[in-house]
């Protein structure tokens, strides 16, 4: 049989390797008090690690509407490793939370001053919840 063997052939092949970015999906929205936790998970895949970030971010309503500006402080980010950062906003509901717009670092200690932003890759895993650049 020919099938098996091109499936054979093909499980033989190297997998390609990650493309080198900063991907930031956002993971959990959760009630904390009075306040929307906003969970994130990390990853960066880019040659060298980033010392410091601070992301500046726009959280919109359902309708679109801005409901808050945010910096986030993402602290170190080592090179191909994971990290899982929260954020309490106090006085927003995650009901009021439509989707987030990331609209660039305003600090990012890495191999050069826009790294962090040429390198980011957005997304979501909250249904509901887009998460855009």
């Amino acid at each position: 049989m020919i099938r098996p063997l091109v499936a054979l052939a093909l499980a033989a092949l190297p997998l390609p390797a990650p493309a080198e970015g900063l991907s930031i999906r956002l993971n959990a929205l959760e009630a904390a008090g009075d306040a929307c936790r906003l969970s994130f998970v990390i990853a960066n895949t880019l040659p060298t690690a980033i010392g410091a970030a601070v992301l500046e971010a726009v959280v919109l309503d359902p309708a679109g509407r801005v409901a808050r500006m945010a910096r986030l402080d993402l602290g170190a980010l080592p090179k191909g490793r994971e990290r899982v950062r929260s954020f309490d906003l106090p006085g927003l509901p995650c009901t009021d939370v439509g989707a987030l717009l990331l609209t660039g670092f305003s600090a990012c200690d890495g191999p050069d001053a826009g790294a962090c932003d040429r390198a980011l890759v957005a997304g979501s895993d909250v249904a509901g919840v887009g998460v855009r650049r």
